[in-house]
């Protein structure tokens, strides 16, 4: 039986004789072979073996090796019985009639329940009439027996189905329990019925599903099952839409306790399609004091789409689409030729453990335009394998490998953190806004040498441990500011070159190492004449040489085109200024004309320049600041506008004043202020004025007494998106 999506309706195959051979049509646009019901012989001789039969086919029987009937199924689900012999024939004339009987039966379920069956045509024929036509809901015959064909004379029949998901469950929510076989090209469609699978659909060899509905959930004891075979029998292929709702996996009904299992001579394909969030597995918050870790069952929600390795057979497919992805179980597309994993998403990424590892390699490609989360090791090893992220924000937290030769790695958000080892023979991360790198970053190829690319082109890049190993091995960094602390090693070569360019500031502190030789070098640039290159407590193994290149454009942390040195507020875009002849920048506005912008301010209506500017002293050891301006507490609220001290209510009380005249005279580097004597002094200190909480920090606190803090940029400031410098923080 064959389903087609896009409305064509059930068409019926039959696996019968051949009088010609067919072709496959197609489901989307892959070509697809249809499983089919099956004849009862009842004394007709199929012409040659049973082999599948598709629509638009025709076949024949033959009786006592003569051919006396041609049979065609056409794409509606219509089928026409056309007389082979060339004279008139009068069938089964006399007892018994058994032999006459054409009856065709779906022993395997694999088609939708045959609901109506009609005679709606007969030319050239005489005593066949719909009496003669008998159906159940898997199986139709045609009594032939007393009938009179001329030649050439034809019966028309047209079957009707019923919906095949029907035979699975009704009502919303629907719940399918049981193990049920799935034929070729199903297409079950809900609707917008909520579907929970419990029990099995179980794919016959090498057939495809497609699976729509309003939202779509797989329990622990679900699974789809479509796995093939050696040495030639390929994984099914699986399609899951859901058009208004979610789809979650926590299956381990499958094959080996997984939720999908279609591994194959070669692997099979699985497209996850969903309005709202993909999520897999079944994970458990953990409490352990203070700290909260995930529990995530080993093999809840596994996707097993690898090529059976005793075949050598080839890794399949697995895409995803949908709002946002959590997939928590594994998923495993390992063969010689490494899977595929394609994930597109408009919000938040999660993945906790893919492998797609094969000689060949394999590739993991993410794009989504939020946050991307690795909370498991993520494997494509091989030749060529490679990993490519594309998100609004990066977080590693487990293992990214892309090993082999020619593997590589390939990272790209505004901001990325790594907190867990990333190997590739070439690897490249850009994070505009910001790189900072937490574990060991490492490259190898034995005969060109490991390559590592690192940026943040108008943030701060900070690295751990880099190794770039193998002949001619390199390590280029790029940044606004470039942090190399002294705990961290850079390595390339033997011989290697590394090449480190700041915009604005570079602090090496760690230790550097090409392997020596006359291709080894070091080579430091950088922007500012004023800030050279910082290598205190630095160890090169070959002495580093120092370019000044003031052509380098200058750091523009927001990306609006205005440069941080002149931008008032340079962590928001700035309004556009039309202009006939470009689109240029202005700068935000400034209510109280401090020189930071309202859209990045932390006291918008009061005066409270940026430490160091109009004036300010720059900050000291003991003080705090939220995008430069005084923050003690660092709320978001700056101190001139912030004499909230208590947890009383939320606008300035007699409570608060309390804390602050507790605090009069105490010196504002200390920690004994406030009414219980251990609160950092610098937190009252409203005026940036003397050494001292005095008087005129009194005096403000009155002209904010009844006031909530603020009012400061809101959202940016609450969540310290301005950066947060000092000991509060």
């Amino acid at each position: 039986m064959k389903w087609i999506p896009g409305g064509m309706g059930a068409v019926l195959g039959l696996v019968v004789g051949l009088g010609m051979s067919g072709s496959a049509f197609e489901v989307g646009a892959e070509p697809l072979d249809c499983r089919s019901i099956k004849a009862e012989e009842n004394g007709f001789t199929p012409e040659t073996g049973p082999v599948p039969i598709v629509p638009e086919t025709e076949f024949s029987f033959s009786f006592n090796e003569t051919p006396v009937f041609e049979v065609d199924f056409d794409v509606a689900g219509n089928v026409e019985f056309k007389s082979l012999i060339p004279d008139v024939v009068h069938f089964c004339p006399d007892p018994p009639f058994e032999a006459c009987h054409l009856t065709f039966t779906d022993p395997d379920g694999t088609i939708p329940t045959i609901v109506g069956a009609t005679i709606i045509d007969a030319v050239n024929t005489t005593a066949i009439s719909q009496s003669d036509l008998s159906f159940t809901p898997d199986s139709f015959t045609l009594d032939t027996a007393g009938s009179l064909w001329s030649p050439g004379g034809t019966v028309q029949v047209a079957l009707s189905f019923g919906a095949p998901e029907d035979d699975l469950c009704t009502g919303d929510p629907c719940f399918i329990t049981g193990t049920h076989a799935i034929g070729d090209c199903t297409n079950l469609d809900f609707g917008n019925r909520q579907v929970e699978l419990q029990g099995i659909l179980d794919l016959l060899p090498e057939a495809s599903m497609t699976l729509s509905a309003g939202g779509f959930e797989m329990t622990t004891t679900g699974g789809i099952e479509g796995a093939g075979s050696c040495p030639a029998v390929k994984g099914g292929n699986v399609q899951i839409n859901v058009d208004v709702g979610d789809i979650q996996i926590a299956g381990t009904g499958a094959s080996d306790g997984s939720a999908i299992d279609l591994r194959g001579a070669h692997g099979g394909t699985a497209r996850l399609f969903a309005d709202g969030e993909i999520s897999g597995g079944t994970c458990t918050p953990l409490e352990s004091g203070a700290q909260t870790t995930t529990f995530c069952n080993p093999g809840a929600g596994a996707i097993l789409l690898g090529g059976i390795s005793e075949c050598a057979g080839d890794s399949g497919e697995l895409f995803m689409a949908s709002t946002s992805v959590d997939y928590a179980g594994p998923v495993d597309l390992t063969g010689v030729l490494g899977g595929s994993m394609t994930v597109d998403a408009l919000g938040p990424v999660t993945l906790h453990e893919v492998s797609g590892s094969g000689p060949d390699g394999g590739s993991l490609a993410v794009q989504t335009t939020g946050e991307f989360d690795a909370q498991g090791a993520l494997t494509f090893g091989g030749a060529f394998g490679f990993i490519d992220i594309i998100a609004a924000r990066i977080v590693t937290n487990a293992a990214m490998l892309a090993g082999g030769d020619g593997s590589s790695i390939f990272l790209k958000a505004e901001e990325v953190e790594v907190n867990a080892t990333i190997h590739g023979t070439e690897v490249e991360i850009e994070g505009r806004r910001g790189v900072k790198l937490n574990a060991a970053v490492t490259s190898h190829h034995p005969s060109f040498g490991g390559l590592i690319g690192i940026e943040a082109a108008d943030g701060v890049l900070e690295v751990g441990s880099l190794s770039a190993t193998g002949f001619l091995g390199s390590i280029d960094l790029e940044g606004c500011r470039v942090i190399v602390p002294a705990t961290s090693t850079l390595q390339t070569g033997p011989p290697g070159t590394i090449e480190i360019q700041a915009k604005r500031q570079m602090t090496l502190n760690g230790t550097f190492t090409t392997g020596g030789g006359n291709d080894a070098e070091i080579n430091l640039i950088y922007r500012d004449p004023s800030l050279p290159p910082d290598t205190t407590g630095a160890s090169f193994d070959v002495a580093p040489s120092e370019f000044l290149n003031t052509a380098l454009p200058a750091c523009d942390f927001d990306g609006d085109g205005e440069p941080d040195e002149t931008d008032n507020c340079p962590t928001v875009v700035n309004p556009p200024i039309e202009s006939l002849a470009a689109n240029l920048v202005s700068l935000q506005p400034d209510s109280d004309g401090d020189g930071v912008g309202d859209a990045c301010d932390n006291c918008s209506t009061i005066f409270n320049p940026r430490m160091g500017s109009l004036g300010t002293p720059e900050r000291q050891s003991f003080q705090t600041t939220t995008g430069g301006q005084l923050d003690d507490d660092a709320d978001g609220f700056g101190n001139q506008c912030d004499a909230k001290f208590s947890n009383a209510g939320q606008v300035v009380s007699g409570t608060d004043l309390a804390e602050l005249f507790a605090s009069f005279n105490r010196s504002r580097e200390g920690n004994d202020c406030g009414v219980s004597g251990t609160v950092p002094c610098a937190r009252f200190d409203l005026d940036n004025l003397g050494q001292v909480i005095s008087g005129t920090d009194i005096t403000a606190s009155f002209g904010l007494f009844n006031l909530p803090p603020g009012p400061h940029c809101g959202d940016l400031c609450e969540s310290l998106s301005l950066g947060c410098t000092g000991p509060g923080c």
